[in-house]
């Protein structure tokens, strides 16, 4: 995975940890789905709290504009993410993209021996493993 796609997932993981702290300070959380509840009952729609803009990611990263967009897309391409593009704004330029962490997604760690591991990347679709 590129270094930018990995500055823009860390932003997105570190706001998942932020909301599943308040979450878990407001009650027992004990299954996803609880978090993902959490989430939206915080006020707002839940996926709101996943809109960031590019001058946002550019501070937290140092990335440029365009390694900013190309991250977004790979994370995108690998079902990360759900991207849903900012709405036009009446001065030309374009609101907060929405970088919604897909919520089928899985991380498979496979250990090989003594501090080594493979890592797959796979997409639950209707119960079934992709990737």
């Amino acid at each position: 995975m590129p270094w930018s796609s990995r500055a823009v997932l860390s932003i997105i993981m570190a706001r998942i940890m932020s909301l599943k702290g308040a979450a878990e300070r407001a009650g027992d959380i004990s299954d996803p789905e609880e978090l993902f509840g959490e989430f939206s009952n915080m006020g707002g729609e839940g996926e709101e709290r996943f809109r960031f803009s590019r001058k946002y990611l550019t501070a937290q990263t140092g990335l440029s504009k365009n390694a900013i967009v190309a991250a977004k897309r790979h994370l995108y391409k690998l079902g990360i993410i759900v991207l849903t593009a900012g709405e036009n704004q009446e001065d030309g330029g374009t609101g907060c993209d929405r970088l919604v962490p897909n919520w089928d997604f899985r991380v498979v760690v496979t250990p090989t021996g003594e501090e080594r591991c493979y890592i797959n990347f796979l997409e639950v679709e209707g119960g079934v493993k992709t990737g």
